[in-house]
């Protein structure tokens, strides 16, 4: 006959008395004994891992994690905006890309937005060369997509 599994939290507390008494069992001495239950049954409640099984979902999915259903923030995210929004399909300087932020609320300093481009650039989203922008000037990064 297949062993119940317990359905409620107290169920899960009786089968855990009976796992200690069981571990306690062999102590002859009473007294001791008893101590001896009292420490391994605080021990046992105190457990994290029984604690985390208790409060687990039966529903919930390893596979999906709590930053997958956050919207992404931050200057990574703003640029990446940007690309999707077609700001990129023609040349664009740092300062450029400064402003058009700035007018969409996201107020930040050039030398915030060059790890950003960095690190688009590795992931192959952005590509830079060396030009003068549309406006003139002198030689500068532009940043465009692939």
């Amino acid at each position: 006959m297949p062993k119940m599994l317990p359905t409620g939290p107290f169920d899960d507390i009786s089968s855990l008395v009976g796992q200690v008494e069981n571990a306690v069992s062999k102590v002859k001495d009473p007294a001791l004994r008893k101590v001896a239950f009292e420490l391994v049954l605080a021990q046992a409640l105190r457990d994290p891992a029984r604690q985390a099984s208790r409060h687990e979902s039966p529903t919930s999915d390893p596979t999906h994690s709590r930053k997958s259903k956050r919207p992404r923030v931050g200057p990574v995210a703003y640029v990446e905006r940007l690309v999707s929004d077609g700001l990129f399909s023609t040349p664009r300087s740092l300062p450029e890309i400064a402003k058009e932020l700035a007018e969409r609320g996201r107020v930040l300093r050039q030398c915030d937005l060059t790890y950003p481009l960095a690190t688009l650039m590795k992931r192959k989203v952005l590509r830079r060369k060396r030009g003068k922008p549309a406006g003139g000037g002198k030689a500068r990064w532009l940043y465009s997509t692939w």
